[in-house]
């Protein structure tokens, strides 16, 4: 509280109250990253990022019956690494039975200004922390009793 001045005497939010915005604003911004992909497909010659833009709102809107409200946490987070890769693992999933050098985790991507935007690979979840947590500690016990 003490690190911003707008914040003083404000009520201190709960971890309760800042899951569920977040679970709220995560399940737009998804659904709308797919209507901006399906807008971004059927782009024709001559339209630009807003006719993009508005046309993911028409999407939006014809499918899910409600206005898209969160177009702010939507350009925060749409070259964030989880949304980045919506689009680049659509196009560049390996098929069964291909050898292809290259990962499916790390693309270049273009971004609306034209830089290059590297998606690094996302990290392992807690699950797989935990597996290999426990082979490490297996391989220990291996190495002791040799």
């Amino acid at each position: 509280m003490a690190a911003s001045p707008k914040l003083a005497g404000i009520e201190k939010r709960e971890q309760l109250h800042c899951k569920n915005r977040w679970h709220k604003i995560n399940d737009q911004v998804c659904k709308f990253c797919g209507a901006y992909e399906a807008a971004t497909r059927a782009k024709t010659s001559g339209q630009n990022d807003n006719d993009i833009l508005k046309e993911a709102h028409v999407i939006y809107f014809n499918k899910y019956n409600k206005k898209f409200s969160m177009e702010h946490a939507w350009k925060e987070l749409r070259y964030d690494q989880k949304w980045c890769l919506i689009s680049t693992d659509k196009t560049c999933k390996k098929r069964k039975g291909e050898d292809d050098v290259d990962s499916s985790t790390s693309h270049a991507t273009d971004n609306v200004s034209g830089q290059s935007v590297d998606v690094m690979e996302r990290p392992p979840g807690v699950k797989a922390a935990k597996r290999r947590g426990k082979k490490l500690m297996e391989e220990d016990k291996e190495v002791e009793g040799f």
